[in-house]
């Protein structure tokens, strides 16, 4: 089976259906072969049931000189496909034997390498039967061992309902697999840590390993360690703690010394853009408290998304800029990065062959869907797959790209989505703002159709759809992203007027209309925090990087981060470095719509997220886009929050959609999985004493007897980052002040819908919604 020829799109209007959005194909986690011939990938969809989506292991030539050949047949769900190193067969996770306990499986291909004529599953051996199945693996260079991430197995029937807090987790171990016997042999020297990541020494030397304290994500974010381990010994030796939100360690050499980098929060914050932290690990014996760990992005203003791992040669990696996604490799001499191209849209999943001469990558852009793209380094890249060529005979709404202006002067960026087939000149139009999830995240340039990015599905129903990027998100550096430290959404005051819109925003020259090619990253989980201290070149803090994990979520983002208070202790701890310049909310400019903000705020140290957001629909209701009088606001996880957050401030917003999102920062400080993490974006927690506390300040609930909006509430019940206590919360808080709302909680999921029907649902109430009040 092969995919159909892409072609270009058409001007046909096929009907976009509920079905449609929920059963596209989507393609994860490319792997290129270590000689660079061939790239793997998987490609996730629903199987037309109500069930959980299930997924298939596909590889395609890299060169485009064959059509990919579907290797899985798709029953179960097939991931994380990774080269042996000789590049003659495959591994991957399935858990075709017991639903939901992954094992380990190996396809042997031909012995060119050709997969043409391969039939799905004639070639596929099992490798574990891991009771409780494994979460990850990694081939290791020997070509005879690989490395397994697993729980104890529990052998006993039944089990047992009391759970000691602090023990009711089971830990996550290192565990090495002989392919020749298969024996599975446990890293005893490690002890009770809990494994979240490796990577090997290129050479065959030791294993870098990040774990935690405890599988509990507070307070195991904060108490990361490095280790390397020896994989025929066992032996462990400990590097010392390691960057907050600590992920992807990779080796390097340079003039025969190993480094040893990895991403993190930049050094001395909680809350900030993700750096490159690069250290130099002791030959022998444990790493010496006083050893820098280096910042090699200090001072850019882009944000490092992915780091990759060359087995020949220095680090590759994928920095946010923007709307946009670039290329950059580290120089070994000058220990900075180097940009090598740049794509417009979203680049995700980088990998390499062992020469890093050629690379794979997923990418989307404007109207192009994401698929699997190949090439040379640098260099112009071809496309492999077309995993839904059903979405060509769909006419799509034109998707703009924005730049203006914030109160205080700060350069913002975002997109509009026009109904297909409508122009600017056509409006005013409804308009729905779609706020993303992190906060630590951003609306890249790219094609999104999912139930939480759900802004095509409302344009084909004649709504436009503004997609906001307001401070305290990705790719605008360091600064841009700290600044909500303590201060999610923005400190309240008087609420903003209920009348028409005035020019909290300036435009920037005329939007700009584009696209091409990019894809949907995966930065798990958003920074937040004050101020730490710290060493020059020390870290604090620990990963985050089994939130979320590396399965595809709807959400594509969910809230971290880490401790709010900084140096002196005070709640909630500030960022230095105020970012923006001058300017004032209130004052009007000639021939400006409406007028100025009631109660706005007066100075540049009051713009927040929610002036930012407000400044860009300001400039598309000036512009004649969007009708004043219909404007609705939607978000899941920390976009949620936002528009909880939005209705409480203004009355402006005829409707609001909130997913999953928080409505009281101090109960989700003492309730949420990421506990540590939302008191540093709240502000504090309930034990900090009587009050007046900042969380309350900053939480929806607190303005519940302002809102006037009708509401949405869309909530998993299963959901251990945001509780269903949250959406409850503030159910019983509209429904004491009548104010018209409707919860709707689904069964079994957790911070996303997964479940086929579920995502049905939502997307017909997200709609009607709409519908009912714009």
């Amino acid at each position: 089976m092969s995919h159909p020829a892409a072609g270009p799109i058409a001007e046909s209007a096929d009907v976009l259906t509920a079905e449609v959005v929920v059963d596209m194909a989507v393609p994860v986690a490319p792997a290129m072969s270590p000689d660079g011939r061939l790239v793997a990938y998987g490609v996730v969809a629903n199987s037309g049931g109500d069930g959980y989506p299930l997924s298939s292991i596909w590889v395609a030539a890299a060169d485009g000189s064959t059509a990919p050949r579907r290797l899985t047949d798709g029953t179960a769900h097939d991931a994380a496909p990774k080269w042996a190193p000789d590049s003659a067969s495959l591994f991957f996770i399935s858990d075709r034997a017991e639903p939901g306990a992954a094992q380990l499986h190996r396809i042997s291909l031909p012995g060119t390498g050709d997969v043409a004529d391969a039939e799905p599953l004639t070639l596929t051996l099992a490798l574990t039967t891991w009771h409780g199945g494994i979460s990850d693996y990694y081939p290791l260079a020997d070509g005879r061992t690989v490395a397994l991430l697993a729980e104890d197995e529990q052998l006993e029937a039944g089990s047992h309902d009391p759970k000691v807090w602090g023990r009711h987790l089971p830990v996550t171990r290192l565990r090495l697999l002989d392919l020749a016997t298969g024996v599975v042999r446990t890293v005893c020297e490690l002890g009770d840590r809990h494994v979240v990541g490796l990577s090997q020494r290129p050479d065959g030397g030791p294993l870098a390993v990040l774990s935690w304290a405890t599988p509990e994500v507070d307070p195991g974010v904060m108490t990361a360690r490095l280790h390397l381990v020896a994989p025929d010994l066992g032996a462990v030796q400990d590097l010392g703690p390691v960057g907050f939100e600590a992920q992807s360690p990779v080796w390097w050499i340079h003039d025969g010394v190993w480094h040893l980098a990895h991403l993190a929060v930049t050094p001395g914050h909680l809350v900030g853009g993700v750096a490159v932290l690069d250290m130099n690990p002791p030959v022998s014996g444990p790493a010496d408290s006083t050893v820098a760990h280096r910042n090699l992005t200090a001072g850019m203003s882009v944000c490092p998304t992915e780091l990759l791992q060359v087995a020949a040669g220095p680090p590759l990696a994928l920095f946010a800029d923007g709307l946009d996604t670039a290329l950059y490799r580290l120089d070994p001499s000058s220990q900075r990065f180097h940009r090598l191209s740049g794509t417009l849209g979203m680049l995700a999943g980088l990998t390499a062959s062992r020469s890093g001469q050629s690379l794979a990558v997923l990418m989307s852009a404007g109207l192009e869907p994401k698929n699997v793209y190949a090439g040379p380094t640098g260099g112009a890249l071809l496309r492999l797959s077309d995993t839904s060529p059903e979405l060509r005979g769909i006419r799509w709404g034109s998707q703009e790209r924005l730049s203006y202006q914030a109160p205080d002067g700060l350069r913002l960026d975002g997109l509009l989505i026009l109904p297909p087939g409508r122009t600017r000149a056509e409006g005013p139009f409804p308009l729905v703002t779609l706020v993303h999830g992190g906060p630590y995240y951003r609306h890249a340039d790219e094609f999104t159709l999912t139930v939480v990015d759900c802004a095509q599905w409302l344009a084909s129903a004649g709504y436009a759809v503004f997609l906001a990027n307001p401070r305290g998100g990705s790719g605008h550096g360091h600064e841009f992203a700290a600044v909500v430290a303590g201060k999610v959404g923005g400190a309240a005051g008087s609420p903003v007027s209920e009348a028409a819109p005035g020019t909290v925003g300036t435009a920037v020259g005329s939007p700009v209309i584009g696209a091409v090619d990019g894809a949907v990253t995966g930065m798990v989980g958003g920074m937040v925090g004050g101020t730490v201290p710290s060493t020059e070149g020390g870290t604090v803090g620990n990963p985050v990087g089994a939130v979320g994990g590396e399965v595809p979520d709807p959400v594509g983002s969910s809230v971290s981060g880490a401790v709010g208070d900084n140096a002196a202790g005070t709640v909630g701890g500030t960022v230095p470095g105020a970012v923006g310049g001058k300017g004032a909310v209130c004052d009007t400019a000639p021939g400006a719509v409406g007028s100025p903000v009631s109660g706005a705020l007066s100075s540049p140290t009051d713009a927040t997220e929610f002036t930012d957001i407000l400044a860009g629909i300001d400039l598309l209701v000036a512009e004649g886009v969007a009708d004043p009088a219909r404007l609705g606001i939607s978000g899941w996880s920390h976009g949620g929050f936002m528009a909880a957050w939005a209705v409480g401030q203004t009355g402006r917003f005829k409707a609001a959609i909130v997913g999953a999102g928080i409505s009281d920062w101090g109960m989700q400080a003492g309730t949420g999985e990421c506990g540590v993490i939302d008191a540093a974006l709240g502000g504090g927690t309930g034990w900090d004493g009587p009050g007046p506390h900042v969380h309350d300040r900053n939480s929806p609930i607190s303005y519940a007897a302002r809102i006037r909006t009708p509401v949405l509430i869309l909530h998993g019940e299963e959901d251990a980052n945001v509780p269903l206590s949250q959406a409850v919360h503030f159910h019983r808080a509209l429904r004491h002040f009548g104010v018209e709302h409707e919860l709707v909680v689904y069964p079994r999921e957790g911070h996303g819908l997964h479940e086929r029907a579920h995502q049905l649902d939502a997307l017909g109430r997200i709609r009607a919604w709409c519908d009912r009040w714009l």
